[in-house]
């Protein structure tokens, strides 16, 4: 367990919690639909209520002399409450170097590059001096307390305002700079320049503009940003600093995947190169010659963990690897931690398993029989689920099938991306995969559940954070500011919602290959 709170009564955990300062995941947004809020009690809580109970039957933590609880559907009483190991924890950010950074500026002093993610935010604090990353911040996005996904939040802003959402960001990353700045031993008056990534609606949060436009058609947002102004106004104890936004595409093409490209350099390259943010949003995009298309899929918070049983973010103790070691089911955890969930990579790695062995048909089914592994797939109240060898984490069927919405939508929206610019998959030079946990998947094993194309396995480069890379170098060059503008301006975005062969694709890609 993570840490231990007094209840004290009121409303529910989840309310007392938050107004503790202390977030927990709720991707229903708090409604009493995934019990992906559990925590443990012991003290005068009343017995759970129909909803509750049903929620319940899913599985949670267990602690002797504790009962499980969902803290959004619970009312608060006199007691204790145990959050789980896991929550607020710190995640890594992958392939962001500064070595090769050079600074435009005069004199030294510091920066701070920043990636706003729907899942996790990243932040890290640079020597202009020597291009080095100094000191790091990162933490799970506490907007999650109002929805895994971007529409979530989007709904709970127009029902509630922008300002508690507002205030929620502006408020963790307050923490996180401080906790840069007191990490290094850095006085703050010579942070001179911030740079803040993200996707459009992040953004909107961040300056506490209405996302209103964001989530309806036709779908235009207040701003696409790529301004600067004084980070005072957010950050206090950098009064003297800029920041800078950088440039969206559209509403669903975010500043985040500008900078990826920016990062990636496609837009500098010959030849066709493919950057896919494997992520809620499935942001990607496509550059052939001086062309370049987006679009936004979407794929839904399964890779980040949110639909899925067992599934939590790219943090230590997730599993990120599956093999099988002549019969022996092995797993490859974040920096070898006692697994305690799974995150993208793992499910792709793990589902990539079940189809090499049998355990799993094409249409996407758990079999019970004929195949090498019959002891590891169990059923509870009726439901399926097959558990990764000893680590005691399992994927039921319903999340093999949220896997399977995930991965086709992501795939098809690819394809669609390469039809529309003539262009086969064999004809792609790189493809550029990105996200939270775009370090550690496996291209192979991407290819082998469809969630890119098989001919793209072998010319597939796992890039991290691309998102947190160019934000990097948008703090250090000015000119990559003005370069990130003109690739925003100039690249065009495909509306999948009114594709006519983008839900073909998508019933196409459903199956997995065998």
């Amino acid at each position: 367990m993570k840490e231990k709170f007094n209840s004290h009564g009121g409303e529910t955990i989840a309310v007392a919690l938050r107004n503790a300062n202390i977030f927990l995941p709720m991707p229903c947004g708090g409604r009493g639909r995934c019990g992906k809020c559990a925590v443990l009690v012991k003290g005068n809580f009343p017995s759970p209520g129909p909803e509750e109970a049903e929620l319940l039957k899913r599985g949670a933590p267990e602690r002797e002399g504790y009962a499980v609880r969902v803290a959004c559907l619970c009312p608060s009483a006199e007691g204790e409450v145990l959050i789980p190991a896991g929550v607020g924890r710190r995640v890594s950010v992958a392939g962001v170097s500064g070595g090769h950074l050079v600074y435009d500026g005069s004199g030294g002093g510091y920066g701070v590059a920043i990636d706003i993610g729907t899942t996790t935010i990243s932040a890290l604090l640079f020597s202009f001096e020597t291009g080095e990353a100094v000191s790091s911040a990162h933490e799970m996005n506490r907007q999650a307390v109002y929805g895994a996904d971007v529409l979530s939040r989007i709904d709970c802003a127009n029902r509630d305002g922008v300002g508690e959402l507002s205030r929620c960001i502006v408020s963790q990353l307050n923490g996180m700079l401080s906790r840069l700045i007191s990490d290094s031993d850095v006085d703050a008056g010579r942070v001179c320049r911030i740079v803040a990534a993200g996707n459009t609606t992040m953004l909107h949060f961040l300056t506490g503009l209405d996302p209103k436009g964001i989530g309806v058609a036709p779908f235009i947002p207040e701003s696409l940003f790529g301004d600067e102004r004084a980070a005072g106004e957010l950050f206090p104890m950098f009064r003297d600093a800029e920041l800078y936004l950088p440039p969206s595409v559209s509403a669903y093409v975010g500043a985040d995947i500008t900078c990826g490209i920016l990062a990636a350099g496609i837009a500098e390259q010959s030849g066709a190169r493919l950057l896919i943010d494997v992520g809620t949003n499935g942001e990607m995009a496509l550059s052939s010659g001086m062309r370049t298309t987006c679009c936004s899929t979407a794929a839904g918070p399964a890779f980040e963990g949110a639909t899925i049983s067992m599934g939590m973010p790219a943090v230590s103790g997730a599993v990120c690897g599956v093999s099988n070691d002549g019969g022996i089911i092995s797993c490859r955890t974040i920096d070898d931690a006692r697994p305690s969930g799974i995150c993208g990579s793992g499910m792709i790695s793990a589902v990539r398993l079940m189809l090499e062995t049998g355990v799993l048909d094409g249409s996407g089914r758990i079999l019970e029989r004929a195949h090498e592994f019959e002891r590891f797939v169990v059923k509870h109240d009726g439901e399926l689920s097959f558990v990764l060898g000893e680590s005691g984490v399992s994927l039921t069927q319903r999340d093999i099938r949220n896997i399977q919405l995930a991965k086709a939508s992501i795939a098809a929206g690819a394809l669609v991306l390469l039809k529309n610019a003539g262009i086969t998959p064999d004809a792609v030079e790189t493809l550029y995969l990105s996200g939270g946990f775009g370090s550690t998947i496996d291209p192979a094993e991407a290819a082998g559940i469809g969630l890119i194309p098989h001919e793209l396995a072998g010319r597939t480069v796992a890039s991290g954070n691309t998102s947190l890379s160019g934000a990097a170098r948008m703090l250090f060059s000015r000119a990559d500011r003005r370069r990130a503008a003109e690739i925003a301006s100039a690249a065009t975005e495909i509306s999948l919602s009114s594709s006519a062969g983008f839900m073909e694709e998508y019933i196409e890609q459903m199956p997995f290959y065998e």
